[in-house]
Parts: C-alpha cells; structure tokens; sequence
C-alpha cells in the first residue's frame, strides 16, 4: 500500500511477531506470515477500541524500532515477549520482532537509506520501499536487541544519522504538559527548539546568543558606570580590600554568564498569552509545539507523530477542533482514542479498529462498504452511534421503539447490554447495510471481525383490516415466512445476522403477544402523559387506566392475537400516542413488575422470540470474554 504524497514519505506497515499479545509462543519466527499485520495511512490515523484492546501496544511498538524526538529511553523487557493467556512464565516467547516499513520516498528523502533502501514495481511504477526491524532474543531475564534495515531479510544496521531521521513525535497519555513547557535543561520546549532548523544548526553565533551578550553588557556597565550600581559595587570591594591581604587586594566585577545557544534555549518558557490557563489550554499549547517538528520543510526526514488518548485534559469542543486540523494537515498522525466524540468527526476511511489480536483500518480497500456508503455514515455517524466501535456486541435497530425497549428486554432476561459491553445503534431507517458493512472484510484472507451484529427490523407485511378465511390465512403466512427468510439471507453476511419480525410491525408484536396487558396499559399512559402539562400520569388517571386495562382483557377473551394486535395498533393511531413514549412506558413496566412472570410471558411468545433471539446473539459468550 502507498498513498504518501510526492515530499513525504511515510509509515505505510507494521508487522508484530511475538510482541506482548500478538504472537503464538514460538521460538521460530516465520517472517511469511505475521501475528500482527496493519497497513496506515499516510496522513492521519485513529485507533479506536475498548480499553486493553491493544492500541498502546502498536503506538509501543513503533517506538521501540524508530526512537523518539525526545530521545526518552526506551527499550525491550521481558514482559515484551508474548505469553499466551493462562501458560506458565516457562513457554514465555524467547524471540520476537518488530518490522516498520516505509514508502513514498522522493529521490532526496531516500538518499541517507540509498544502501538499506529496495525497489518494487507496482502498476508499472518503480517505488522505494525501506524496511526497518528489530529482533530480541530472551535468555532468561537478559534481552538483547539489534535494529537492522535492508531489501532482504538479513539487513545491516543503521548509522545513528539514518535512524536520526526516522525518529517520531511522541505524546503519551495524561501529560504535564505546564511541566515540559518551564525552563529546564531537559524539559521539551528545550528540545523541540533545539531540534528545529531556526536553531539546529546555527551554533553560537545565532541572533539569541548576541541579543543576550547585548543584554549583558548592559548589566556590566550598570554596576561600573550607573550611580546606584556602581555605589553597590564600591561598597563590596571595600570589604574585600580589608579581607585581603595588601599585596592581594582583588577587585569585584558583576557579569552576567555568557552562555552558549542550547543553554539560553533550556532557559525559555512557552505560556499563553492569557493568565491562569488551565489544564486543557496547556495540553493544546504543548501539542502545538511538538507539531512545529513536522512542519519543518526543509527537514527530508519521518514526519510522524504518535499521540496516545489525544482526548486527555480536552473538552468535547476541543476534541472536534484538535481532529479535524489534523486530518487536514499534512505529516503522519497515528493517534488512539477511546473517545465515541473523536470517532464519530474522524472521516470513516481514517479509522482503524482495534480487537482482539487485530487491528481493522475502514478504508474503502478493506472493507464490503460501498463508496456512497462512507458519504452517508459521515452525515449521520453521530457519537451515540459511534459507540458500535468500541462495542463486544451490536444491535441495530430501526426506531426509537426498539432503541428504548430492547434494553429492557435485555435487562428483563438478565444480560443487561451494558454489562456484556454491547451497543444499540438506532438507524432511524432501514438502512441497516450502511452500518453493517462496517464489520465485513473484503478481503476473505484477512481475519474477520468476531463482533456480533444483530439487524433487528420489521417484516413489514400489514394485518388485513377485515378478518381472513382460513385459506387467505394460510396465504398470508405463506407470504410472511417466504419475506422472512428472503430478509434474514439479506442481511445476513459473516458476523451479521438478521431478526425479523414474523409477521409485521413491533407494535403488532407486541399487541399479539403476551405482554398485551402491559402494552395496552404503556399506550394509554403514554396518551395521558401527552395530555398532561406535567408529563405524568395522575394517580386518578392511574386507576383509570387499570379498569381500562381490564375491561379490555375481557374483550380479548372473544378474539384472536391477531384481532387484539390489530385494535392496538389502530388504537396507537387513533389516539395519536407517541411510539416512542409507549415504549419507554412499557420499558419502566417491565423492569418494575413481577420479574419471574414477566420473564414468562416473554420466553412463551412467539411474537417476541426474534427479540429474544436477537438480545442472546449478541450476549452469547461475551460475559466472560477476556480475549481484549
């Protein structure tokens, strides 16, 4: 892969054998066929997952090989080798490597690797490829580590001016950032200044170091010449004439140290120009300055920045400002977040996946979603959706109905979503392929996505207003089972799978199965709380609503589900009940009753089963889940 821009070559793939939890326990290393494989792009990348899904271990990784700009040292532990979960410390990995590799060079950008640097034909176009690795060998609590680069697969080493230009921007998580911005010989203002063109190579004769000569001989001639300066000075030397012996009387001068230009640099502070800044204007101000690394032009080395949980000490507002300059800027940006707000402003082809022992980048040449499809997600991809990438689980879902009641459901069954780590994501639409195809991979080769997805959605074909003789009835089914199977195969794909209602809408669902009592109370208090000022149902109407509900029992007792379901819904229409608030009615009166009847009158309806089914596809297994 290589989308680099001509100028700007970039980090295009990373290959992990045996790194912390990308290996399989193996002292032989085979190079065809990595435990770990993620192509980047060449401008900004976000790694998104759960928390422990990995994406620190990647950021981690591309650090050990390439060194930092702030030259921290780093280097290969033990704990770096993998251990399968649940072996002994003995089957520990005793080798392990990390490969980096690096395309769209120009011809002056791959000079200093000209002797490590390969050539590949693609499409007819030669290109420059530079491949960089570093292998570590485990004998007991010792590690030794060599970096080599080269076109084959023994390579040689890297001068330390190569592996200088290869060394990326780093911002680890909750960061001090008023601490590296003070004066400070080690602090990062410091180096970031030292390492930037205006000063790397100007040595002592810079303007700085003659501005602060300047300033000194203006201090000198204040305590020689200046009437209150030079009583001072007068004043000491008295002492020190009385202090000496006669023949070693010495005189005072007071000087101001001539310093050398990285001296003055380690003395400057950055501050905004506001006073008593907080946290969060000091992390953006120090990003900022770390950034000024990559808008070097002059500099042919990596432009690369890795910025780890960039949503640390940053509002929501802040967030959305920080993301979109980034992925409108240019250099390489490979960031991790946990944030649904980060995820859902990222352009879609940006975002990689974060799982398990994988990661899964979103572009267009990895996944089955279509060019429109990356148009539409990015209008309508919202935070609250966004939170289907960072989920064990999925339920999409075509309505605020379902979005609201099969929570409760899951609550009612004892695997409550948020405990199994699962999203509901409400379409608002049946355009579930859309989200879907999120979680299906083009290339069948690649390792699949073990993410369940539930498509929960209407079979859609209306209850006749007039009753049906028993052959229009066996017609009727016939047509709904026919459309149920030909809308489960068409949704169904992978890790997806689809839950259809049998026969029509929720609400006729709902009304023919054995929850109808409480669907018919929840949609007369949803009519009262839309008549009352207050939104709540008064106690009277409360035992109104009571006899109502029994009073239409005993109607029920005369007609069929379908005839009960039917006069439900009509009435839903009739009295104009918002869908929404009978569902969240229903929801408060599901989790609030007789649990153990309830959960009866649930599992025994054939009406609710693709819920149920739906709720326990996503669920199954997950609990106990410790693969991230």
């Amino acid at each position: 892969m290589s989308n680099a821009p001509t100028g700007q070559f970039a980090l295009c793939r990373l290959k992990l054998w045996n790194f912390r939890r990308y290996g399989i326990s193996t002292d032989e290393l085979d190079l065809e066929h990595a435990a770990f494989d993620l192509k980047f792009n060449s401008g900004l990348n976000l790694l998104v997952g759960e928390n422990d899904s990995g994406k620190t271990t990647i950021l981690d990784a591309i650090r050990y090989v390439l060194f930092t700009q702030s030259r921290e040292y780093i280097r290969i532990t033990t704990d770096d080798f993998h251990l399968s979960p649940g072996d002994e410390e003995s089957k520990r990995a005793e080798k392990l490597r990390i490969e980096c590799e690096f395309r769209g060079f120009t011809t002056t950008e791959a000079g200093p690797f000209l002797e490590w640097i390969g050539i590949e034909n693609a499409d007819g176009t030669d290109e420059y490829v530079l491949r960089v690795w570093l292998e570590a060998t485990r004998k007991g609590d010792r590690v030794y580590s060599d970096v080599k680069a080269g076109p084959g697969t023994d390579g040689t080493q890297l001068p330390s001016a190569a592996r200088d230009l290869l060394r990326v921007t780093y911002l680890k998580p909750l960061r001090d950032s008023d601490a590296e911005l003070t004066p400070g010989r080690y602090s990062r203002l410091s180096q970031v200044l030292s390492s930037h063109s205006l000063f790397a190579d100007a040595g002592d004769g810079h303007r700085l170091v003659e501005l602060l000569s300047t300033a000194s001989d203006g201090v000198e001639s204040y305590f020689k010449d200046d009437d209150g300066g030079k009583v001072l000075l007068e004043e000491l030397n008295k002492y020190l004439s009385n202090f000496f012996h006669c023949r070693d009387s010495l005189g005072a001068e007071i000087t101001v140290a001539r310093n050398c230009l990285r001296e003055i640099l380690a003395r400057l502070s950055l501050r905004l120009d506001q006073a008593n800044s907080g946290l969060g204007s000091q992390n953006i101000l120090f990003m900022a300055t770390e950034l000024l690394l990559l808008k070097r032009e002059d500099y042919t080395g990596l432009k690369l920045a890795l910025i780890e949980e960039i949503e640390a000490h940053l509002h929501p507002q802040a967030q959305l400002r920080v993301i979109d300059y980034l992925q409108n800027t240019g250099g390489q940006f490979i960031l991790t977040s946990h944030s649904p707000n980060l995820a859902s402003k990222v352009h879609l082809r940006n975002l990689i996946l974060v799982r398990g022992k994988s990661a899964f980048p979103l572009g267009l040449e990895f996944t089955k979603l279509r060019g429109g499809d990356y148009d539409f997600l990015e209008r309508f991809l919202d935070v609250t959706k966004a939170n289907l990438f960072f989920s064990k689980g999925v339920i999409l879902v075509e309505g605020d109905s379902e979005n609201l009641l099969v929570p409760a459901l899951a609550e009612l069954l004892d695997r409550p979503l948020h405990k199994y780590g699962v999203s509901i994501v409400n379409v608002g639409s049946t355009a579930f392929l859309r989200y879907s195809r999120v979680f299906l991979r083009k290339d069948a080769a690649n390792p699949s996505l073990d993410i369940p997805v539930a498509v929960i959605t209407d079979l859609d074909i209306p209850e006749p207003a007039e009753p049906l003789g028993d052959q229009e009835r066996q017609a009727l089914a016939k047509a709904r089972e026919e459309k149920l199977i030909e809308k489960t195969e068409y949704y169904a794909e992978g890790p997806v799978q689809a839950f259809v209602s049998p026969c029509w809408t929720l609400e006729f669902e709902l009304g023919r199965s054995n929850l109808r009592g409480l669907v018919y109370k929840a949609l007369l208090e949803a009519k009262a709380i839309k008549n009352s000022k207050d939104e709540v149902v008064s106690e009277s109407k409360a035992e109104d609503i009571e006899k109502a509900v029994l009073a239409a029992e005993e109607v029920w007792k005369t007609k069929s589900r379908e005839e009960v379901a039917q006069g439900i819904c009509a009435e839903l229409v009739a009295k104009r009940a918002s869908k929404a608030v009978m569902a969240q009615c229903l929801s408060r009166l599901l989790v609030r009753g007789n649990r153990n009847d309830t959960l009866q009158r649930v599992a025994s309806s054939e009406a609710l089963s693709y819920l149920v089914k739906a709720i326990e596809y996503v669920t199954e297994d997950l609990l106990d889940d410790s693969s991230d």
